[in-house]
């Protein structure tokens, strides 16, 4: 069984260029453009800058700060790799 890699990014021109252009990504990502950015596995990626980042909701000072609350907040931050955290 074999499992073709589709829908391929990157920052590297000359890398894109081997890609056969049906495997690549749809979207037109331009690599010198600063604020180009795409989602990968959940998280955005600024391709020019070549880094991740993780979007952090905004927390609702009006409400109480209890466990449940705090919770809440820290559960809507989506970081499947965890770049957020560092090692101890």
């Amino acid at each position: 069984m074999q499992n073709d890699i589709k829908e391929w990014r990157s920052n590297s021109s000359e890398l894109l260029s081997t890609v056969p252009e049906s495997l690549r990504e749809s979207a037109d990502l331009q690599i010198t453009d600063p604020l180009s950015s795409s989602k990968t596995l959940g998280i955005h990626w600024h391709v020019a800058m070549d880094d991740f980042h993780v979007a952090v909701p905004e927390v609702d000072l009006e409400l109480p700060a209890t466990k449940r609350n705090l919770a809440s907040v820290v559960a809507k931050v989506f970081d499947v790799l965890g770049l957020s955290h560092h090692p101890l």
